[in-house]
């Protein structure tokens, strides 16, 4: 869509309805409510991450799992370390 030059956005439900003062609610007042504000430039949209930050998301949780996997395994051989008779402080030493 964006590269058509359009731009997608996601309105937050709730703060939606919250800003329509009336109860009774039909698809025609929503609709023309949504175009009220949108038109009026207070559309309340939530917040999409780009294409670039979701993929530096993909990395920072790859790299989480990572350290993760690392701390287990440190322990699993600390705890080898310690059960064949390796007194001391931890084998590690970073």
């Amino acid at each position: 869509m964006s590269e058509l030059g359009h731009e997608l956005l996601v309105g937050d439900a709730s703060a939606i309805h919250a800003s329509a003062p009336r109860e009774q609610r039909t698809d025609k007042r929503d609709a023309r409510h949504i175009l009220r504000s949108l038109m009026e430039n207070r559309f309340l949209a939530i917040w999409q991450p780009s294409v670039g930050s979701e993929e530096h998301l993909e990395l920072l949780l790859h790299r989480c799992r990572l350290v993760r996997m690392r701390t287990r395994i440190k322990n699993q051989l600390d705890s080898i370390a310690k059960s064949e008779g390796l007194t001391g402080s931890r084998v590690w030493k970073a």
